[in-house]
């Protein structure tokens, strides 16, 4: 018989597909707890991952794609972060340690404005090509 995966946010283990056009604007976060660890794997289309330092500057990017390679990338726990699509139908499946919980205020970066802001589409347009050692606009 099949079994349907554990869908509740208690679960120990959260796994989820994530589907996202370019133009969608993630805003910089971390997850500040010992488990707070991602893995994200590439599905279709092509995506980044940037991780920042404290005050925004690009420590690393890595783009992900199932045609081009690298597939996946795990983002360590308390490590400052964003997704941005590359290619329209993208399409991520993720899997971190659970129990869910979102993200609370203190969780954003505080150098990235908030989605409503007018500042949240230029950072999106910096994040799309920014590069190890460049600071946010």
């Amino acid at each position: 018989p099949r079994r349907a995966c554990p869908k509740a946010p208690e679960t120990p283990v959260q796994r989820l597909f994530n589907a996202m056009e370019p133009g969608t604007y993630i805003r910089p976060h971390r997850h500040a707890r010992p488990n707070g660890w991602e893995l994200m794997l590439a599905i279709h289309g092509r995506f980044a991952i940037l991780l920042f330092n404290d005050q925004g500057k690009v420590a690393d990017r890595f783009e992900l794609s199932p045609m081009s390679g690298p597939v996946a990338v795990e983002i360590p726990a308390n490590a400052w972060h964003t997704v941005v699509s590359l290619a329209s139908g993208t399409v991520m499946f993720e899997v971190k340690e659970g129990p869910y919980t979102p993200v609370e205020d203190k969780d954003f970066a505080p150098w990235a404005p908030h989605e409503t802001e007018i500042r949240a589409q230029t950072l999106l347009a910096w994040l799309t090509s920014a590069k190890p050692g460049e600071s946010p606009p």
